[in-house]
């Protein structure tokens, strides 16, 4: 990416960390959470001291805790003794 400010430098690199906010939070559940950290700090050292010929590093994909699929959902019971009248 080529930049033309610091400005941008530093806009783009905001973008960047606010695209990867959500995997530093704590009930965030990713295998890989200490890549985005690395990340995010590389980020922010760009972003505190931008230089015009900048290389961002790559996003790292997630690796979500545990698939949706493996997650087991209680079975619901319809309730019988509902009176009638």
């Amino acid at each position: 990416m080529i930049f033309n400010t610091l400005e941008e430098v530093k806009a783009y690199a905001k973008q960047q960390l606010e695209k990867t906010d959500y995997a530093v939070l704590p009930d965030v559940s990713i295998q890989n959470k200490t890549d985005f950290i690395f990340y995010r700090n590389l980020v922010r050292s760009i972003y505190f001291n931008p230089v015009m010929l900048t290389c961002f590093p790559q996003e790292p994909l997630p690796i979500w805790g545990v698939p949706v699929s493996s997650i087991e959902t209680p079975t619901v019971q319809p309730k019988t003794d509902i009176p009638t009248e």
